[in-house]
């Protein structure tokens, strides 16, 4: 009734070797890096506008215009980005928990 030797083909195999070395590689990634993401305008015919958000997660920023092109949109949202990031670097260092170091001589 069963059948004695191999379970699976050796094409079964590989497409599951294949599937754990990419699902190894998701789960190396970091989902809370927050990405710049160009998305159409609601209103048909305004263009495109850029959000910030975390992978999957809500929207930090928001466009608050639409712009004619996929291009000028991504290079809005990126210029914003980095102004977010700045923002969440000098947070970190005024901030109450800041640590004084000292200079490396």
């Amino acid at each position: 009734m069963f059948r004695k030797g191999p379970r699976f083909t050796e094409a079964a195999r590989a497409a599951a070797a294949i599937t754990r070395r990419d699902k190894a590689g998701l789960a190396a990634q970091n989902f809370n890096v927050p990405s710049v993401y160009v998305l159409r305008a609601a209103e048909p015919g305004e263009g495109y506008q850029w959000e910030i958000r975390k992978f999957g997660g809500v929207p930090l920023e928001r466009s608050a215009s639409c712009y004619e092109s996929i291009v000028l949109a991504r290079e809005e949202g990126a210029k914003a980005l980095e102004r977010l990031r700045e923002q969440i670097v000098a947070s970190s260092t005024e901030g109450p928990n800041r640590v004084e170091r000292s200079p490396v001589s």
